[in-house]
């Protein structure tokens, strides 16, 4: 029999019956023959002539699912969304393509309650407050410098999110605001200078009171605080403070001028830098040896000796029975903020002095550890831009490590 003018027949699938289905809107002319022939087609498929021959009759099964879905057919609503363009919290709905819409859902709840946690995001990782404390971030980066744009409360303080130490620099932008102090015999409200405020503007002379924690500075003036710091309290209004040499890690708050928060009002907004351009660089072992040398004046020879691991002193020449050790380094332009020098003595009572021949290059402060005396030669200049650790004092010394600390460029 000849199979010419047969119809061609589509492949039987490898699932019969999936478990998941496929959605695809299709669009139908609306014409009545259109959509008779659009059934037809759907129709068709539920024929087991339609599909693929087997032994097992599976064209039958096949059939039997389009079959399903053909008695399910119903015209479906051709629909836009949009959100209402007065009101980007509700969602419109049209079914004429456009020429009208309906509110059909407010989404103003979930708005709401995503912002209070981007919000809440925001106060917990530092970058904005309402004022009070937050969260801290630890000691922060060297070099690094952390930006905050906050509102502090009359009745409050700011905590800083990273702890500051030693040579940071805080750097404080006031944006506009202002508070009262809660006492009613004066009742002018202050400017965050301290100065009064009134109809929009700051105005008069604001005036002191010996019992803030500032009594130098105006009332309710913005001021810092470092807890424990030699002076604890401090202006920072519109201001630039780098923080005083001996501050370990230690918190930074801001507040306003007064002696009692908790009956102050108002609220101030700034901006708050804090840069942490404090580093450390350690000499020990063979970067002792390499960064530092022995002193020899030419007259007495080399002051001390090195081991391959240490400095170690030598006997002077000049004080019978006690030995000493020199080694010196020579520096770039750079401001140091202090000094550490770990070492031996194994002397009875000697005493090694780290002597700093304070150059244009060399300010501050030296912090020895124990075991070591400190000075400052700023009038013994025989070597400026150069530190000069050791002493003839020692009966026996060595040097085991250098540790230097301070602002500005690494120059190591």
């Amino acid at each position: 029999m000849s199979k010419e003018g047969q119809l061609a027949r589509y492949t039987l699938p490898d699932v019969v019956d999936p478990s998941d289905s496929v959605c695809y809107m299709v669009p139908v002319p609306n014409d009545k023959f259109h959509i008779a022939a659009f059934k037809g087609q759907v129709k068709a498929l539920a024929s087991a002539y339609a599909w693929g021959d087997d032994t097992a009759h599976t064209a039958l099964d096949v059939a039997a699912v389009w079959r399903i879905i053909f008695d399910n057919l119903e015209p479906c609503e051709m629909v836009s969304i949009r959100l209402k363009p007065t009101d980007f919290c509700m969602v419109q709905l049209s079914t004429d393509g456009g020429t009208t819409w309906s509110d059909v859902a407010d989404l103003s709840s979930c708005a709401h309650a995503a912002a209070v946690s981007e919000i809440q995001d925001a106060l917990d990782r530092g970058d904005l407050s309402g004022g009070g404390q937050q969260p801290g971030q630890g000691s922060g980066a060297p070099g690094q410098c952390y930006d905050y744009d906050i509102t502090i409360n009359g009745n409050d303080r700011w905590l800083a999110p990273v702890a500051i130490e030693a040579g940071d620099i805080v750097d404080v932008t006031v944006r506009n605001g202002a508070w009262w102090h809660g006492d009613v015999t004066h009742l002018n409200w202050n400017c965050p200078d301290g100065t009064y405020f009134g109809l929009g503007n700051c105005f008069g002379s604001g005036y002191t009171d010996s019992a803030d924690p500032l009594p130098s500075e105006l009332k309710m003036r913005l001021i810092g605080y470092i807890p424990g710091a030699s002076t604890p309290y401090f202006d920072m209004y519109n201001t630039s403070r780098t923080i005083d040499p001996g501050v370990t890690l230690s918190d930074f708050y801001l507040q306003p001028n007064d002696d009692n928060l908790a009956d102050n009002q108002g609220s101030v907004s700034l901006h708050v830098q804090i840069c942490k351009s404090l580093w450390t660089h350690t000499f020990t072992g063979s970067d002792l040896n390499t960064g530092f040398s022995i002193f020899n004046d030419g007259t007495y020879g080399p002051r001390g000796s090195w081991d391959g691991t240490k400095f170690v002193s030598v006997a002077d020449p000049v004080e019978a029975g006690k030995d000493w050790l020199y080694i010196v380094r020579n520096f770039p332009a750079a401001r140091y903020l202090y000094y550490e020098v770990v070492g031996s003595l194994t002397a009875t009572g000697a005493v090694a002095i780290i002597r700093i021949y304070s150059g244009a290059n060399l300010t501050g402060s030296i912090v020895a550890s124990s075991g070591f005396e400190s000075q400052v030669l700023s009038s013994d200049q025989t070597n400026p831009g150069s530190i000069l650790i050791g002493d003839v004092r020692a009966a026996a010394m060595t040097i085991t490590s250098v540790i230097f600390r301070g602002t500005g460029v690494d120059p190591f």
